[in-house]
């Protein structure tokens, strides 16, 4: 029977697990940034160029999100 004990050492375990962590907080960041952008194009009166600049950048950021929470799973 294969198990993680048998596969690696519990260095590599641990260093998968901060992998896993540091991924979940960069996924918090980005909806966080996601949330502030949204508040600002939603309360603002910006040029059409900075909400362009803005929604690009949101939408970046949704798509790193989805990109992450598939990995996650």
């Amino acid at each position: 029977m294969h198990t993680i004990k048998n596969d690696c050492d519990y260095q590599s375990i641990d260093d998968v697990n901060d992998i896993y962590n540091l991924v979940k907080k960069n996924s918090n960041c980005a909806q966080l940034l996601i949330k502030h952008i949204d508040l600002l194009l939603e309360n603002k009166h910006l040029s059409e160029s900075i909400v362009q600049i803005l929604t690009s950048i949101r939408n970046t950021c949704a798509i790193h999100v989805m990109n992450l929470a598939r990995v996650a799973k």
